[in-house]
């Protein structure tokens, strides 16, 4: 039982690190990656939120890997 519980909890933890990263990352921080993202609408954005929050992990070294316009 206890591990169950703590299972639950790391997922809830990882979940909501996930959120805050994704809404951040589809609104503010995509841009690093995709430049083509510059111009999508919101609702675009929208669809990308539960892909960013799920794969946050992933996303967030990409994102460190990415040059950024100064850098080059």
């Amino acid at each position: 039982m206890v591990l169950g519980q703590i299972f639950v909890v790391l997922f809830y933890f990882y979940f909501s690190i996930g959120l805050v990263f994704g809404l951040w990352f589809v609104f503010a921080g995509v841009h690093r990656i995709d430049v083509q993202m510059h111009h999508a609408s919101w609702r675009t954005r929208l669809l990308l939120l539960p892909g960013a929050a799920g794969l946050w992990v992933v996303l967030f070294n990409k994102w460190l890997k990415t040059p950024t316009k100064r850098d080059t």
